[in-house]
């Protein structure tokens, strides 16, 4: 009986001894792994400190279509606008001046493009690209810089946009986005590196989106803030890259094949071209009834002729 209570008072005695070392050694622990990181951090960062990274502004040049509705693969595969005059320069500096054209389309006859600055684009936020009247098909947007290094270092950069894209670096094609399966306008994730060498690199962007607004993100990790759409980090939508306010026209394929067979809807108004048909179903729907979270689009009114001009 003695015995337990001495051993019952020493554990009283000693175990918040014994918790408390152990807790200064789990402490100290920490402290030596969180100064371990920060130093393997600041390693990784000295060759971008060395290499004085500057990225200068952004230039823009679009949109661009190669027909009136166009085609999307046609549209990423096709050199269009300046891609093949900005790839001929290489590292030397593209004619910014220059003026191109692009198809003209309903509401749109303007043809000539030119470059525009925006200096006010800030890597690692998400930008809006210019388009061209709804539902802007298959347009080609281009963006161009210029990255100074004073060392030859190669940088990882990660670039968001909707839908495909194909990046050069000094003429030297460096990333290639693929052309996905199904209905457009989804976030498009690419990360590649950027073999800078020392003194001016020219950067070109092409992006090509298969309808509506959409815009990209370009960052430099360790250089430029990360964007919170970027995969493993919070994001707005996993799909869209806008909300549903401006989600575009759905694939006229995709459309087709999901329909259900059966008769046309009591809205659907039939015109000579699609975009009277579109606008006639819209504002019938909206007397025949409130909403039912279908819109007219999401139908069979590109069942018939007018299919063949919306594909992608």
């Amino acid at each position: 009986m003695k015995l337990s209570l001495t051993a019952t008072l020493l554990l009283w005695i000693t175990l918040p001894i014994a918790a408390a070392e152990v807790d200064e050694v789990f402490q100290r622990l920490i402290d030596v792994s969180q100064e371990v990181k920060r130093t393997a951090s600041e390693v990784a960062q000295m060759p971008l400190r060395e290499a004085d990274i500057r990225l200068g502004s952004w230039s823009c040049m679009g949109p661009f279509k190669d027909a009136e509705y166009g085609l999307f693969s046609r549209s990423f595969k096709k050199p269009l606008g300046p891609e093949a005059d900005v790839i001929g320069y290489g590292a030397r500096p593209a004619d910014l001046t220059k003026v191109y054209h692009s198809v003209g389309v309903i509401a749109m006859p303007q043809t000539q493009r030119r470059w525009q600055e925006h200096p006010q684009w800030t890597d690692g936020y998400f930008h809006q690209l210019p388009t061209g009247p709804p539902p802007s098909r298959n347009e080609t947007v281009y963006l161009y810089r210029t990255i100074t290094a004073k060392t030859d270092i190669t940088v990882p950069a990660k670039l968001i946009a909707t839908d495909a894209i194909k990046v050069w670096l000094n003429g030297r094609q460096v990333a290639d986005g693929p052309i996905r399966n199904g209905a457009g306008h989804r976030l498009l994730h690419s990360a590649f590196d950027l073999p800078l060498k020392a003194g001016e690199n020219r950067m070109l962007v092409k992006i090509v989106s298969c309808f509506q607004k959409h815009g990209f993100s370009f960052t430099i990790p360790g250089l430029t803030p990360e964007h919170p759409w970027w995969p493993g980090k919070p994001r707005a939508s996993a799909t869209r890259a806008f909300t549903a306010a401006y989600r575009p026209y759905a694939s006229a394929l995709s459309q087709a094949n999901q329909s259900a067979a059966g008769t046309d809807p009591p809205w659907y108004v039939k015109k000579d071209t699609w975009r009277e048909t579109l606008l006639a179903s819209r504002a019938a729907r909206r007397q025949a009834t409130a909403t039912t979270g279908r819109l007219p689009y999401a139908s069979k009114v590109f069942r018939n002729a007018d299919e063949a001009k919306h594909l992608r």
